[in-house]
């Protein structure tokens, strides 16, 4: 497909799991001449084989580094895209219907140069990400990495995000959008479910982000980067982890 109007890229972010759902609901919700990227970071082969049996000829399949960063793999994503939009959706965040072409409505007005969706946490309802003042559509000045979208020219403009942050990658993004004075549009007319639940395949992934170490290296940078000091959920995630050796939360 040359060219396509909006390319959406599923990227891993600690887990594997919930790709299937993530994927046939991106695909359900694509938009005509549109693409789905699913980046590898190390899909089990039986997954990845039925990723591919639900994406058809509208999806690709493009290689990335096992277990890789998030924004390693978007970096890798635009570079790699001619479309007219990119779209990020990790994969363990579904799409509820009608979504994408609300974000894209979002950016064809010239609301926002960065657009997002309202996003629950495991069922509608439940909000996960949903800054005051809800129910209306506002700019805000943070995010949540889960879904975004913007122009292919946006995303140069905004150029290749930090790959040193293993986490903290919504609260750098935020800022680098600032730095940049690129805005961010939240509707609830988009709305996307998250899903925190891991099961036992997603373990060694889930401990490489969540590893203290490099978790506590990229709170420094964001100290050092931006001057300021970042909440840091590590260890809680980390004891949860310890709690239940063979399924995460």
């Amino acid at each position: 497909m040359s060219e396509p109007f909006l390319s959406i890229g599923l990227i891993a972010r600690d887990k594997f799991s919930g790709a299937a759902t993530a994927l046939a609901a991106a695909v359900a919700d694509l938009p005509p001449n549109s693409e789905v990227v699913v980046l590898d970071a190390g899909y089990p082969a039986a997954l990845a084989d039925r990723l591919r049996d639900l994406g058809g000829h509208r999806i690709r399949w493009q290689a990335t580094e096992r277990h890789a960063n998030t924004n390693l793999v978007w970096n890798e994503f635009v570079a790699a895209s001619s479309a007219r939009h990119v779209m990020c959706v990790e994969n363990d965040v579904e799409l509820r219907p009608g979504a994408t072409a609300e974000l894209m409505a979002m950016l064809a007005s010239g609301y926002c140069d960065v657009a997002v969706p309202v996003v629950h946490e495991d069922e509608v309802g439940n909000p996960h990400f949903d800054p005051a003042p809800t129910g209306v559509r506002r700019i805000v000045t943070q995010l949540e990495r889960h879904c975004f979208a913007m122009s292919r020219a946006t995303a140069l403009r905004l150029g290749a995000l930090d790959e040193q942050m293993w986490c903290r990658t919504d609260l750098d993004l935020g800022l680098t959008l600032q730095l940049h004075g690129l805005t961010v549009g939240v509707t609830p007319n988009a709305t996307a479910v998250f899903r925190r639940r891991q099961e036992a395949v997603d373990r060694d992934f889930y401990e490489r982000r969540w590893d203290l170490a490099r978790v506590a290296a990229a709170n420094e940078r964001v100290r050092a980067k931006w001057r300021i000091e970042p909440a840091d959920e590590a260890c809680r995630l980390r004891a949860l982890l310890e709690d239940n050796p063979d399924v995460a939360v």
